[in-house]
This record gives C-alpha cells, structure tokens and sequence, in this order.
C-alpha cells in the first residue's frame, strides 16, 4: 500500500515552511534597558504600582539591600526615572520584600517594607512608609509592634479595601491578622 495523502501532510506542511521567506530582523530581540531606564537599570525589582496616580505602572526596586528606588513611569525617555530614594536608617537590616498599597484609606499609595536582620536569622519586622502628596517622606513610618516569624501575606481580610496584614507572630501559634486602620 502506497502512502495516502493524509499521511503525507505533516511532510507537505513542513516543506511549504521551507518555502517561505525567513526575515531575521522580524525574529529578533533587541535590547531596550537603556531606553527604559537609562542609567537607573541596576537593583532588584520588588514590587509594581501606580504610586503617583497618573495611571501609569511604576516599579519599585530594592538597591544595596536597605534602599528603595521608585521608578515612576514616563512619557519620555528614560521612560522610568526615579523619585527620591528613601534610605532606611538602620544599616544592619535589609529588605526582604516591597508590598505597596493605601494601607490607611487616605488615597495614598503608602509602601510596606519587611525588613530583617543582616547579622541574625531573625524575625520578619514590618516598617510602613505613609504615602503623602504622592511622595514618601523617609522620616514618616510606622514600625509594627509585633514581629513576624516568616514574610507576612498582603491582603484585604475584612473586605474593606484597605490591605491587611497576615501572618503568623511571634509569641503566637496561630496566624494573625493585622489591619492597619489609624496609623
């Protein structure tokens, strides 16, 4: 029995791409770091959000381990040029983790930092920077009164659209859930 013509698309299919124009240039990357974000393109992205209300994406990057850069989204190249850097006062913790939000229901995009010691394998400590006038004023945060023994989870536990904060404490067996209305 000779081959049918069902058995013979795949090899029909496959020179019929042989046949076809290659364009190297439409398969190509090209490298637009530069473009994006001039000389600001080094640190670890932690976190995204529209910090300062323009409905554009910003980014929110975490430098030598205690400083958080965000990068605020532009119409213009360098199309993410930093605002301010807020410099933690405290040199022997570093950033774990950037969980932005209006953590008090102002409007205001405020950032929470888990922070955690360089020396020890220590708690988790929550500090939050309150958003203002869409800036972040380094002196105006709030350091959560208890320590977590992991990183907490972010999330709106009651419904009211203001981020709570979850996790298990220390001195505690059981997760807790902190809402962090009134600063």
């Amino acid at each position: 029995m000779g081959p049918t013509l069902i058995s013979s698309l795949p090899l029909l299919f496959a020179a019929a791409l042989c046949l076809l124009p290659w364009h190297p240039a439409a398969s190509a990357l090209q490298d637009v770091t530069t473009e994006l974000f001039g000389s600001e393109a080094w640190g670890t992205v932690a976190a995204f959000g529209d910090f300062n209300s323009d409905k554009q994406t910003d980014i929110f990057l975490i430098r030598s381990n205690n400083q958080l850069i965000i990068l605020l989204a532009d119409l213009k190249t360098p199309y993410f040029k930093p605002m301010p850097k807020v410099v933690l006062q405290w040199s022997e913790l570093v950033i774990t983790n950037v969980a932005p939000g209006d953590y008090d229901g102002d409007s205001q995009m405020d950032v929470l930092l888990s922070l955690q010691s360089k020396k020890f394998n220590d708690n988790t400590t929550i500090v939050i920077f309150w958003g203002n006038n869409q800036t972040l004023d380094p002196n105006l945060f709030t350091i959560l009164k208890h320590s977590f023994l992991d990183e907490p989870l972010v999330l709106d536990f009651n419904g009211d659209m203001i981020p709570d904060v979850f996790g298990t404490t220390k001195g505690n067996t059981r997760p807790q859930i902190c809402s962090l209305i009134g600063r």
